[in-house]
């Protein structure tokens, strides 16, 4: 976990599927995000956490809270 003055990084959880469905189906978060705008499954939200949750020596991934429970994620 790591705590800045504004956001937090943390481990994805179980909750944050929905959140993230969410936003797959709002075209204009696809758009901003560079994606093709189109609405897409909860296979694909449950696919993201995952991954993201599976331990990756190579990868770090987080979920993005700030001044909300899940506001997205972000890995390297």
């Amino acid at each position: 976990m790591i705590r800045g003055k504004r956001a937090l990084l943390r481990p994805m959880k179980k909750e944050d599927i929905a959140i993230q469905h969410e936003f797959y189906q709002d075209i204009s978060i696809q758009v901003l995000n560079g994606g093709f705008p189109h609405v897409s499954p909860v296979e694909r939200a449950q696919q993201l956490y995952e991954n993201f949750t599976k331990k990756d020596p190579e990868a770090d991934c987080f979920a993005i809270e700030a001044e909300v429970p899940f506001l997205g994620f972000t890995s390297q």
